[in-house]
C-alpha cells in the first residue's frame, strides 16, 4: 500500500527546520534561507487567519497544563497512539481485498475499487483534521478524539467479521470462482461502509497531528531539546515503519490463520491500548491552543478575487500591503506571475467606504500582497504535486491486484525441513523491507557517490528524487505486466485456468518480488522528494500541513485508480467477453491493464520533466540550476 502509507526517514539537516515549521502556528515567524529569492517584510498578524483561545469548558479535560515541554518524557505516549493507528490502518488495508473477495463475496473489480476508495479517503481525511486542529480544537483533542473514533470503527468491523448475520453466507473458493456465491445485501454493505467511514474520520484526526504535537514537546529555545528533536523524527518514523511491518506480517498471519475476526480484533485491542496510553500521558503534555488555520487566508484570497473578477488588473504600486507599522510574520513581496490574483489585493470604492466606516477592510474582500503571493506559490507547486497523484495509481496496485495475483500462485517457502506458506497480503512486506534497507544505504553510501557527479550536497535534489521515483514506478509496472503475462500463459498451458479450492499454479509468487522492490524504492524516493519540496518551497504558513498535502496526492491517486478500473472494465466487457478485470484473473487480461498503467506512468515522467524544467526556470526559490546527471537536462 501506500505508504502515506510508506514513511521515509527525513534527513538530519532538515530536522531543525521542520521543528520550526511544525511550530508555525504558535510561533508565526517563517524561515528565511539565503538561497531563496523571495524578499520578506513585516505584515499585520491579524490577516493570518482565525485564532481562538481555549474554551473555558475544556479546562478540566486537559489535566495539568505544562508551560514548558518535557521532551522525551512526553513523546513515548504519542508514539504509542501513532503505532496503534498505523497498525490498525495497514493491518486492515493490506488484506482488505482478501476479506472483500472471500468473506463479503464481492467481485474483483468491485473489491479493488472499494479498497482504493477507502485508502483514498483515509489519505484525504487528514486535510480536514489539520484544518480543524489548527483553527478550532487543537492537536491534543483532535488526536484523543480521533483515537477513540478510530477504535469504534475497528470494533464495528470486528463485530461484522464475527457475526455471520452481518456478512453473506460462507462461500467456498470453488463457488467463488464459478460465480455462485451469495452477494452481500444492503445491510451487509451498510455495516461495512459505516465501519470504514468511522475509521476514515478517526484517521483524519490522528495522522496530521501526532508529529507536530510530538515536536511541540521540545522547546525550540533549548539547545538540548533541539538536539533531541532530531532524534524524535527518527524514532517517530521508525515507529511507523515498525507498525507497518507488523501489519504486513503478524496481523496478516492472524487474519489468515485464525480468521478476520481475530485479526480485526487484535488491531482494535492495540488501538484501544494506544488511546488509553495517549490519554494517560495528558499531565505530561505541553498543550498549545489553536492558533488559526493557514487555509483561511488562502480561501479569503480566492473569495476576494472572485468578487472582483470584473475589476481591471491593478498596478502593483496600488496593491494593499497591510496595515503599516505593525509587527508580524515575514511576508513575500509582489511577483508578476498569475496577475489575475492581484485583484484580491486591489482596493475599490466599496473597500474605501468600509475603511472609512469601520476603520478596517473586510478580510473577505481585501487581502494583502503577502496572502496573494502565498496562493501564487502554491499554484506554482501544483504541477509537481500532480505528478505524485499519477504515481499513486501505481502504488495502490500492490494492495489490490498484486494480492489477487499472489492468491493464485505458489507461495510456499522451504526453511530447513519445513514448508511454510506466505499469506498473499504479506508479499507486500517486500516493498517495506526494500524501503527500510534503501534509506540508510542512500544516506551512508549513495549520497557521497552521487554528489561527485551532480555537485549537490545531498546527491540528488528533491526534484531529482521525485523524478527517480517516477522512473522506478514505470519499471515496477513494466515488471508487473511481464510477470502477469507469464503467469497467465502458464495457467493456460497447464490447463489450470479454473483452479479448484486449495489449488494454485506451479508458478512461484516470488516472481512478484521485483515489482514490490521497485515500487518500494520508488515510494521512498518520491515521498522524501515531495516532503522536501513542500518544506523548501511552500509558504511558511502551510509547511506544517506538508504531510497532509502529500496524503491528499495519494488519496486523489487512489480515486484515480478506481476510475481507471471502472472505465477499463466497462470498456472491455461485452456480451461475449467479461472484460480484462474478471473475478477469475486467469480468464481476464490483468496484464493489459498493467501495460496501460505502464504507458500512463511513462507519460507522467515526460510531463514531470517538462513541469520541473518550467518550475526551475521560472519560479524556483533556489537561485541555481540543477542538473540531472543521467538525463543531461535541467530539472
Amino acid at each position: 500500500m501506500n505508504t502515506q502509507h510508506m514513511i521515509p526517514s527525513p534527513t538530519k539537516d532538515h530536522d531543525e527546520e521542520r521543528a520550526d515549521q511544525l511550530h508555525a502556528t504558535s510561533s508565526p515567524r517563517g524561515l528565511y534561507s539565503e538561497e531563496k529569492m523571495i524578499v520578506y517584510k513585516e505584515v499585520d498578524p491579524a490577516i493570518r487567519g482565525i485564532s481562538m483561545d481555549w474554551p473555558a469548558s475544556l479546562g478540566p479535560c486537559l489535566g495539568k497544563k505544562q508551560v514548558k515541554g518535557l521532551g522525551w518524557k512526553a513523546t513515548p505516549f504519542i508514539f504509542v497512539a501513532e503505532f496503534g493507528e498505523r497498525l490498525g490502518a495497514y493491518g486492515l488495508q493490506i488484506n482488505l481485498i482478501t476479506y472483500l473477495l472471500f468473506q463479503m463475496n464481492m467481485g474483483t473489480a468491485q473489491a479493488a475499487n472499494l479498497v482504493t476508495n477507502f485508502f483514498g479517503a483515509t489519505c484525504m481525511a487528514p486535510l480536514a483534521g489539520a484544518i480543524l486542529a489548527d483553527a478550532y480544537v487543537g492537536r491534543y483533542l483532535i488526536t484523543a478524539f480521533g483515537s477513540i473514533i478510530y477504535l469504534v470503527g475497528l470494533l464495528v468491523l470486528t463485530i461484522a467479521a464475527i457475526d455471520p448475520n452481518l456478512r453473506p453466507q460462507a462461500c467456498t473458493k470453488e463457488q467463488w470462482f464459478m460465480g455462485q456465491c451469495q452477494k452481500p445485501s444492503a445491510v451487509h454493505m451498510a455495516v461495512l461502509y459505516l465501519s470504514l467511514l468511522i475509521q476514515c474520520i478517526g484517521s483524519g484526526g490522528i495522522r496530521p497531528c501526532t508529529a507536530p504535537f510530538g515536536a511541540e514537546q521540545f522547546e525550540s529555545s533549548s539547545a538540548r531539546h533541539k538536539t533531541q528533536l532530531r532524534h524524535f523524527f527518527n524514532w517517530y518514523y521508525l515507529t511507523i515503519a515498525f507498525s507497518i511491518l507488523l501489519s504486513f506480517t503478524l496481523v496478516v498471519y492472524i487474519e489468515t490463520s485464525l480468521g478476520f475476526g481475530y485479526g480485526f480484533g487484535f488491531c482494535a485491542l492495540v488501538m484501544g491500548l494506544g488511546a488509553l496510553v495517549f490519554v494517560a500521558g495528558t499531565p505530561l503534555y505541553k498543550i498549545l491552543p489553536p492558533a488559526g488555520s493557514p487555509i483561511t487566508s488562502l480561501v479569503q484570497v480566492t473569495a476576494a478575487c472572485c468578487r472582483k473578477r470584473r475589476l481591471p488588473l491593478p498596478d502593483a504600486s496600488d496593491l494593499y500591503d497591510g496595515a503599516p507599522g505593525k509587527e508580524g510574520p515575514e511576508t513575500i513581496l509582489h511577483t508578476d506571475n498569475f496577475r489575475f490574483l492581484d485583484r484580491a489585493a486591489a482596493i475599490d470604492d466599496r473597500d474605501a467606504a468600509d475603511m472609512a466606516a469601520r476603520g478596517r477592510y473586510d478580510a473577505w474582500r481585501v487581502c494583502t500582497v503577502h496572502q496573494v503571493e502565498e496562493l501564487k506559490v502554491l499554484m506554482r507547486m501544483v504541477p509537481v504535486w500532480a505528478c505524485a497523484v499519477v504515481m499513486a495509481t501505481v502504488l495502490v496496485q500492490q494492495g489490490t491486484f498484486s494480492v489477487v495475483q499472489a492468491i493464485s500462485m505458489d507461495r510456499r517457502v522451504r526453511v530447513g525441513g519445513l514448508s511454510l506458506e506466505v499469506p498473499p497480503a504479506s508479499m507486500a512486506a517486500v516493498s517495506m523491507l526494500a524501503l527500510v534497507a534503501f534509506l540508510p544505504a542512500y544516506d551512508l553510501w549513495l549520497i557521497p557517490v552521487l554528489a561527485r557527479y551532480t555537485g549537490h550536497p545531498k546527491g540528488l535534489s528533491y526534484l531529482q528524487r521525485i523524478g527517480a521515483g517516477l522512473v522506478l514506478s514505470v519499471l515496477s509496472m513494466m515488471s508487473a505486466a511481464l510477470i502477469e503475462t507469464k503467469r497467465r500463459d502458464h495457467a493456460h498451458r497447464s490447463n489450470h485456468v479454473d483452479l479448484q479450492p486449495g489449488e494454485f499454479l506451479r508458478f512461484s509468487a516470488f516472481w512478484l518480488v521485483p515489482q514490490f522492490v521497485l515500487i518500494g524504492l520508488a515510494d521512498g524516493l518520491m515521498i522524501v522528494g515531495q516532503l522536501e519540496f513542500f518544506y523548501d518551497e511552500a509558504p511558511a504558513s502551510v509547511r506544517s500541513m506538508s504531510n497532509a498535502f502529500l496524503g491528499a496526492a495519494l488519496g486523489v491517486g487512489s480515486f484515480l485508480s478506481s476510475a481507471f478500473v471502472s472505465i477499463t472494465q466497462s470498456a472491455t466487457a461485452s456480451r461475449h467477453n467479461r472484460g480484462w478485470l474478471q473475478d477469475n484473473i486467469n480468464r481476464g487480461h490483468l496484464d493489459r491493464f498493467y501495460w496501460f498503467l505502464t504507458i500512463f506512468s511513462g507519460l507522467n515522467v515526460l510531463v514531470f520533466l517538462a513541469v520541473s524544467h518550467w518550475h526551475l526556470r521560472n519560479f524556483s526559490m533556489i537561485n541555481r540550476q540543477v542538473h540531472f546527471f543521467f538525463l543531461s537536462c535541467h530539472w
